[in-house]
C-alpha cells in the first residue's frame, strides 16, 4: 500500500535522523568537529589520511589528530547515508503525489532543509565551531526530526482516534517553549565551557565551580518540566495518552540525571554524550503529544 511505502521511508528517515543527531553529539564529547580542518573534502581529500606523513601541503601536521580525524569523518558518511534515506523518501512521495500531496510537500520541505543542514555543517567548519552556528545546526536537526515523525504520523495505519483535548495541548506547547529554551541555554553554558573543557588548563573536579548564571536557570526550567510532566501524568489517566505521557516523563527524569550526573561527577564523558539522544527524546515525546492532542493528523489530501 502507498501508505505503508511512505510510513516505512519516513520512519527510516526519522531513526536516521536520530543516529545522525547521535553522531553528532559523539563528535562534540570528543572534540573532534575540527577533525576535519575543511568541507566537503577532509584535509583536501575525500578520504582522510591516517597519519601525518600523508597531509598535502598547507595542513600543519603537528596539529592532526587521526582519531578526531576519522570521528569526524565518519560523522560525515553518516550524515551523507541519511541525505540518500531521504531521497529515496521524496522519490516515493514524488511518485504518489496524486494521492498524497501533504506527504510529497513534506518530503520535498525535508528535502531542502537537509540540503540547508549540510550547507550549515560546512559553515560550521569554516568558522571553527562558532557557538551560533553548532546551536543553529543543532536545532535544524530537531527541525529534520520533527518534519520526518510528522511524516510518519500522517501516514500511520494505527487508529486515530478522537484525541483532541485542548488542556493537553496547551501543556505540551508549553513544554515545547520550555524544551527550546532549555536547549539554548543549553547551548551557551557549553560554549562557555567549551574552552575550559578543552584546553584542561583547569582541575576536572572544579568545572562545575565555573558554569555561567544561564546554568542556574537551565536547572529551574528542567526542573518545571519534570513538575508539569508528572503533573500530566497525574491529571490524564485517559489510555490514549497515558502511554505517551509516562514516556515523557521517564525521558525527563532521565535527561535531569544526565543533567545532574553532567554538574556533579565532573562533566562525565558518557553523561555529556547522552544528554543530547535522550533531549532528543524529550523534542520526540513533547512533539508526539502535542499531534496527539490536536487535530493535526489529517487524511492525505
Amino acid at each position: 500500500m502507498i501508505v505503508d511505502a511512505l510510513y516505512k521511508s519516513s520512519r527510516n528517515v526519522f531513526w536516521a535522523a536520530f543516529i545522525v543527531i547521535a553522531a553528532g553529539a559523539f563528535v562534540r564529547v570528543t572534540g573532534s568537529g575540527l577533525g576535519c580542518p575543511d568541507w566537503p573534502k577532509c584535509f583536501g581529500a575525500w578520504v582522510p589520511p591516517i597519519d601525518a606523513t600523508q597531509l598535502p601541503e598547507g595542513f600543519d601536521r603537528l596539529k592532526f589528530n587521526a582519531i578526531q580525524t576519522w570521528t569526524e569523518y565518519l560523522n560525515r558518511l553518516v550524515g551523507a547515508a541519511f541525505g540518500l534515506f531521504v531521497l529515496r523518501l521524496l522519490f516515493i512521495s514524488w511518485r504518489h503525489r496524486h494521492v498524497g500531496v501533504l506527504s510529497f510537500g513534506l518530503s520535498l520541505t525535508l528535502f531542502f532543509v537537509t540540503g540547508f543542514q549540510a550547507w550549515l555543517g560546512g559553515q560550521v567548519v569554516a568558522e571553527e565551531l562558532r557557538g551560533a552556528l553548532v546551536t543553529a545546526h543543532f536545532v535544524f536537526a530537531f527541525l529534520i526530526l520533527a518534519v520526518a515523525r510528522l511524516l510518519m504520523w500522517l501516514n500511520t495505519n494505527t487508529a486515530r482516534g478522537s484525541g483532541s483535548n485542548r488542556m493537553l495541548l496547551v501543556c505540551a506547547v508549553g513544554l515545547m517553549i520550555l524544551l527550546l529554551m532549555q536547549v539554548f541555554l543549553g547551548a551557551h553554558v557549553r560554549v562557555h565551557m567549551e574552552p575550559i573543557l578543552m584546553e584542561g588548563l583547569i582541575p576536572r573536579q572544579t568545572w562545575v565551580n565555573h558554569l555561567p548564571e544561564e546554568d542556574f536557570w537551565h536547572r529551574k526550567i528542567a526542573l518545571l518540566m519534570l513538575l508539569i510532566s508528572s503533573a500530566m501524568l497525574y491529571v490524564w489517566r485517559s489510555a490514549y495518552f497515558r502511554g505517551h505521557i509516562i514516556l515523557l516523563l521517564v525521558v525527563v527524569m532521565t535527561q535531569s540525571l544526565l543533567g545532574m550526573a553532567m554538574a556533579y561527577l565532573s562533566f562525565n564523558v558518557v553523561a555529556q554524550f547522552l544528554h543530547v539522544p535522550f533531549a532528543t527524546g524529550v523534542f520526540v515525546a513533547v512533539l508526539d503529544l502535542i499531534v496527539m492532542s490536536s487535530s493535526l493528523r489529517v487524511k492525505q489530501l
